[in-house]
């Protein structure tokens, strides 16, 4: 903790050093407890578990990773609660006599390990792969067999009686890492199978192409370039039919969308129908080692297009399955540099957004980072343009509600609320939007615009102040006297 402590000196109240300071002291904190309290959950499974006399084996995995030593793996992915673990060891789970695998905060398959001492499972067959695993990993296996309950750790075994002695030695022995991977892997799989689901109940068409390890770039080259960060909202948003993109399909590629708006080669089809989505993602599966899903906009019906061959998807359950099986590319996590903002194209967007009567609410960070806004907002991490933020805003799409955030050249995130403040010198005709835009100046040193959506007025609010019926000029001209110089931060 004291290392973390001397990294950033001493500053004022509002410093962004210490906000990062804090946030990353909170983080650790958030990590020890959590920890800790999935080790309690643990406990408590394995005391009910020994209690009714239950046989089970639940391995917890640490740093070295158990896939390979797993075969006839079913993927589980559940939370980790002390039911959802009684459950699995349940007489009705036809799979209750394989060893459970914890990984990370949830649980993450049941599996037969393969063991180089006995491959045939029998009456001692949890034993064996305990003492196996022990052996091999650096995994904490716990066993109970009858009123027994038995841990074994790096080739040792030790007998352990109440819920305090349990939660004691995995405290100290699951001292997990939590890698950015493998929670950028689960969180991936979560949005995308969430995203699917609410389009399939909305019957949105849609065209979501996974990339594996063979690049998708020759079929982009008239695609809209995103780069922006996954979550269910923002696929949701995507293939909203208001939005201009709803029609192409969305690559993703690792944590991120990279495009929207791609059309694959594909003759005598035509477009925008789900005939032409199949096709042009079997055409794309001959050419690649890439995932597509569709969703009929006729039926709501999911589909999964690979290796040239169509699965109609029944549950969600599936996608995990499929998702968790085939999930395994990972691009390096991007360094974040900060530019100045392009102003004119950034007043040139407020302008575009009046005259299509988008109502608009947009703050530019300044020495106050909105952590805590950021935070409950929609993460979106992507290189400022013109087509994006006219893209958040279209009207009855999921992103246009709540403000966006930007820092430096860089779209924080959408969908940000901010207090609401009051109207004592204003016109009574501005809307909630202007209170929130009021709000945030009195709380941050925040730049913020809004674009009324029934006007088309441009306003901007600072320092508890509001400036309203903006020009292009007059924008530039507030950017460039309150951006000055606090552009400069990286990530």
């Amino acid at each position: 903790m004291k290392t973390h402590l001397k990294i950033f000196p001493k500053s004022k109240k509002n410093s962004c050093y210490e906000n990062d300071e804090y946030a990353i002291l909170s983080k650790l904190n958030r990590k020890r407890i959590k920890r800790k309290k999935i080790n309690s959950v643990i406990a408590q499974a394995v005391i009910k578990l020994s209690n009714s006399g239950k046989k089970s084996l639940i391995t917890i995995e640490c740093h070295k990773n158990l896939d390979l030593k797993i075969k006839e793996e079913i993927i589980v992915n559940q939370e980790i609660t002390v039911d959802n673990i009684i459950d699995i060891f349940n007489e009705k789970n036809p799979n209750n006599d394989s060893p459970m695998i914890i990984k990370n905060s949830f649980i993450k398959a049941t599996g037969v390990i393969y063991n180089s001492r006995d491959s045939i499972k029998d009456k001692n067959y949890f034993l064996k792969t305990a003492i196996y695993l022990s052996e091999v990993s650096d995994a904490v296996s716990i066993l109970t067999d009858g009123n027994k309950i038995n841990v074994f750790y790096k080739g040792n075994s030790i007998i352990l009686n109440n819920n305090k002695e349990i939660e004691h030695f995995l405290n100290k022995n699951t001292k997990i890492k939590f890698k950015k991977f493998d929670n950028v892997v689960h969180d991936n799989i979560v949005s995308i199978a969430d995203s699917l689901e609410t389009l399939s109940e909305h019957k949105n068409g849609a065209f979501i192409t996974i990339e594996s390890h063979l690049s998708l770039s020759n079929y982009t080259k008239e695609a809209s370039e995103l780069d922006v960060l996954l979550s269910k909202e923002t696929l949701v948003h995507l293939f909203n039919p208001n939005n201009n993109y709803s029609r192409g399909g969305v690559i993703v590629k690792g944590n991120r969308i990279s495009f929207a708006n791609v059309y694959y080669s594909v003759e005598q089809v035509p477009n925008f129908t789900d005939e032409s989505r199949i096709s042009s993602a079997k055409f794309l599966s001959k050419k690649s080692d890439s995932l597509s899903f569709l969703v009929s906009e006729k039926t709501g019906s999911i589909s999964l297009v690979g290796f040239d061959s169509v699965k109609l998807i029944h549950s969600k359950k599936e996608i995990y399955q499929i998702l968790n099986k085939g999930y395994k590319y990972i691009p390096s996590i991007k360094r974040i540099e900060f530019s100045t903002l392009r102003k004119n194209e950034f007043a040139d967007t407020l302008i575009e957004l009046s005259s299509l009567r988008r109502g608009a609410i947009l703050s530019l960070t300044r020495r106050d980072l909105l952590s805590e806004y950021i935070s409950s907002a929609i993460s979106l991490d992507t290189t400022f343009t013109k087509e994006k933020l006219l893209n958040i805003f279209i009207n009855y799409t999921p992103l246009h509600d709540g403000a966006v955030i930007i820092r430096g050249n860089i779209i924080i995130c959408a969908g940000a609320y901010f207090p609401l403040g009051d109207f004592k010198n204003i016109d009574k005709t501005t809307g909630s939007r202007h209170r929130a835009a009021i709000g945030i100046s009195k709380k941050t040193d925040a730049l913020t615009f809004v674009v009324s959506e029934e006007t088309g007025i441009i306003s901007a609010t600072v320092e508890n102040n509001i400036e309203r019926f903006l020009s292009k000029e007059k924008i530039i001209s507030y950017m460039e006297k309150y951006l000055r110089g606090n552009n400069k931060w990286k990530f």
